[in-house]
């Protein structure tokens, strides 16, 4: 797969998973179905019979589904958003076996610290240069559709446009913060 951590390609973004639960899986079973961390918290509210949280919006689908050989019932799709990542777009979002991918016109390198001008960058950032991906030709995105199928990047990026407002208005403003190493570096 492409890339690796620190990106929002399927090399940064994609693990495999393993689940034991006597009773409830199929042991050797396997399935690829993409689930996520978001996906947690319905699944535990659903095996527990307490009903998710209603004063905020989860992004998050129950997984329980797919133990038993199902599919995960989405009503958002998978999106990821990395400010800070090791190159190339930051915020991808993932509809079925479609991927969106898109840059910020305002983003930092990987290490950089967090200040008042940085975090005002983020709340401003606008997406750009998209990329598109069918995952079940192209698990490797080498193949970029954008360009060859004009309307599924014009839907895909009405869906990622709409999450990225939602993540953009729902995030902090994070405090002031230095990396670890450019810490080190200023006590000498």
């Amino acid at each position: 797969m492409r890339d690796k951590k620190g990106s929002v390609y399927e090399g940064g973004i994609r693990e495999p998973g393993i689940i034991r639960w006597p009773g409830k899986t199929q042991p050797g079973s396997t399935s690829d179905e993409p689930v996520c961390g978001v996906d947690f918290l319905p699944t535990v509210c659903e095996i527990t019979g307490i009903a998710p949280p209603t004063d905020r919006k989860l992004d998050g689908a129950s997984f329980l589904p797919v133990l038993s050989g199902g599919t995960v019932r989405r009503t958002t799709p998978l999106y990821w958003h990395f400010n800070q990542a090791s190159g190339g777009p930051q915020v991808a979002l993932r509809s079925g076996d479609w991927k969106i991918l898109a840059t910020l016109d305002k983003s930092l390198a990987p290490g950089v610290a967090i200040t008042a001008e940085t975090e005002a960058n983020f709340k401003a950032a606008e997406l750009k240069d998209f990329q598109l991906y069918n995952l079940r030709e192209d698990i490797g995105e080498k193949h970029d559709l954008a360009k060859e199928q004009p309307a599924k990047l014009n839907e895909m990026k009405a869906l990622l446009a709409a999450n990225y407002q939602d993540v953009k208005g729902e995030s902090p403003t994070w405090p002031a913060w230095q990396p670890p190493a450019a810490a080190g570096k200023k006590k000498k």
